[in-house]
């Protein structure tokens, strides 16, 4: 959608309130899913947990495979979630995925605000 929509304006208005006091946990391995090598080697990919109004307001197709430890996520304790790796180049991207809980809860919590998907 446009950038200067209303309706879509109005949905992004209200993912980002919903991502607001979500912290970003930074990987403590390499992620399994591919990045985008475009912008390079990543100086480190974090993770955060993902609010229930992405799903319901930008319906994200999540891969069924954990972004962290690369196993089914299916009937097992899972998050969504979005993947945000940080390159050198100062550029970044979010992508959402599933993570289990138990590899979630190893990432360390960075304490920073997460990013917002659009």
């Amino acid at each position: 959608m446009e950038d200067h929509d209303p309706e879509w304006q109005a949905i992004l208005a209200k993912v980002q309130d919903a991502c607001q006091g979500i912290t970003r946990r930074q990987l403590i391995r390499s992620p399994t899913i591919r990045l985008k090598r475009s912008f390079g080697s990543p100086l480190r990919v974090c993770v955060a947990r993902d609010p229930i109004e992405i799903d319901e307001l930008l319906a994200p197709k999540r891969h069924p495979a954990c972004a962290i430890c690369g196993k089914s996520t299916q009937g097992i304790e899972r998050l969504p979630a979005s993947i945000e790796p940080q390159f050198q180049n100062n550029m970044s991207y979010i992508e959402s995925v599933w993570v289990h809980l138990r590899c979630y809860e190893e990432c360390t919590d960075t304490h920073e605000q997460r990013g917002v998907p659009a």
